[in-house]
């Protein structure tokens, strides 16, 4: 199990060249943590990089720009997390809804761009964290046998804020506009 964990902990890194892994890392992870979790934009041609459903009609949109390099996140990718929110209403409806991340080394967005409210950001700091999480929920259940045992899981979930409706709160930051 650990040796799972460590496989796609492992590709969640800002690095040049790295996207694809980081991506299919970042579905691992979801999956492991029990989410469903896919890439529409691979899988589709379009919508996020990675989508998972956190339960009660609630999900998670995340573009990975792990690969960026500059100090503000760009017009052009708040524009793409923007247009992924386009996409997501048209498949979901009304009735679902959905936070919008975006994985990027800075949480400062440049004047130019127009986010959208309730924009987070998984900075590499976070990023971090949410790894820690996650090796803590593995080595946990290993350590402990509890395969099997669902409540035991739940609250190991529960106490490292990695349930659904949880996660994106505690390990993603809320975007500050840069300064003129």
């Amino acid at each position: 199990m650990l040796i799972g964990y460590n496989a796609f902990l492992d590709d969640l890194v800002f690095q040049p060249d790295s996207f694809r892994q980081f991506e299919a890392a970042v579905q691992e992870m979801g999956e492991h943590l029990g989410f469903v979790a896919h890439r529409p934009e691979l899988e589709f041609g379009k919508g996020p990089d990675n989508l998972w459903a956190l339960g009660n009609t609630r999900f998670s949109m995340i573009e990975c720009k792990n690969e960026a390099t500059a100090d503000e996140i760009s017009k052009e990718y708040v524009d793409k997390s923007s247009g992924r929110r386009n996409w997501f209403n048209d498949t979901y409806g009304p009735g679902c809804k959905a936070e919008s991340v975006i994985v990027h080394p800075s949480r400062v967005v440049s004047i130019y761009a127009s986010p959208e409210p309730g924009l987070r950001v998984l900075t590499p700091a976070k990023l971090e964290e949410l790894k820690t999480a996650c090796r803590t929920l593995a080595m946990g259940i290993a350590q402990s046998g509890n395969f099997g045992d669902i409540p035991a899981i739940a609250k190991a979930l529960n106490q490292l804020g990695l349930m659904g409706g949880r996660i994106v709160g505690r390990y993603s930051e809320a975007f500050v506009m840069a300064k003129a």
